[in-house]
């Protein structure tokens, strides 16, 4: 650690890491947030922010959730349905978790953890770690 900026190497701080895909890794949710869309206001999105278990160098994971519209043709609000609910079953959450704060931040999914298969895709030109499905613990 250094004592001061004049101490510090940047040189010794590794950069981020992209895990290799099509491989499961137990992820820890940092933070979850549930906010209105960017594209769409009237749609909720939830944000989540999650570090991958055993690999302190690999690049935090971030995902969106959208949930679901009355209005959403049956099809899609069945595809947004189902993220939804294999996100919570994967990381056994229930209602307890559910109390948020007036920004919209769930305090009770920090620290949860769940598996999920990674896949690699790029985003804005840099190639980042994006969850392909959430495991359901047997």
């Amino acid at each position: 650690m250094p004592k001061s900026l004049l101490d510090f190497n940047m040189d010794d701080v590794p950069d981020p890491i992209v895990v290799p895909p099509k491989e499961e890794y137990q992820l820890k949710i940092i933070k979850a947030t549930e906010k209105p869309g960017k594209k769409d206001p009237t749609r909720t999105v939830l944000h989540l922010m999650m570090k991958i278990e055993g690999e302190p160098n690999a690049k935090t994971v971030m995902e969106s959730i959208a949930y679901s519209k009355e209005d959403d043709p049956e099809e899609n609000a069945l595809i947004m349905d189902r993220s939804l609910k294999n996100f919570m079953l994967g990381f056994g959450i229930n209602k307890k978790h559910l109390d948020k704060d007036a920004a919209g931040e769930f305090h009770g999914f920090k620290g949860l953890t769940g598996w999920a298969i990674l896949d690699v895709d790029t985003y804005e030109g840099e190639q980042r770690n994006k969850v392909s499905r959430y495991i359901e613990p047997k």
